[in-house]
């Protein structure tokens, strides 16, 4: 989850990038991390194989502050060791 904020900032930047795959990577474990990624990544177009469609992109922009701060919640948790995640 650490490095998982930072991953995604850096693709940001990838305009050309439409589709990636997650499956595997261990923050995908938190509830919010495909939401977080559709509205951080508004470039792509499939993620994880699964066409992101409008009401994804919707959704994920609605609840996109929330997660931010989830995040970094749980990033603080891991940094105090008491987060396995």
């Amino acid at each position: 989850v650490d490095e998982f904020r930072i991953s995604i900032e850096n693709l940001k930047q990838n305009l050309h990038l439409k589709e990636l795959y997650l499956v595997g990577n261990p923050a995908t474990d938190w509830e919010g991390s495909r939401e977080y990624v559709i509205a951080k990544l508004p470039q792509i177009s499939k993620l994880d194989g699964k066409e992101i469609i409008k009401s994804d992109r919707i959704r994920a922009a609605q609840g996109h502050e929330l997660r931010c701060k989830q995040l970094e919640e749980l990033e603080k948790q891991k940094k105090k060791g008491n987060c396995v995640a």
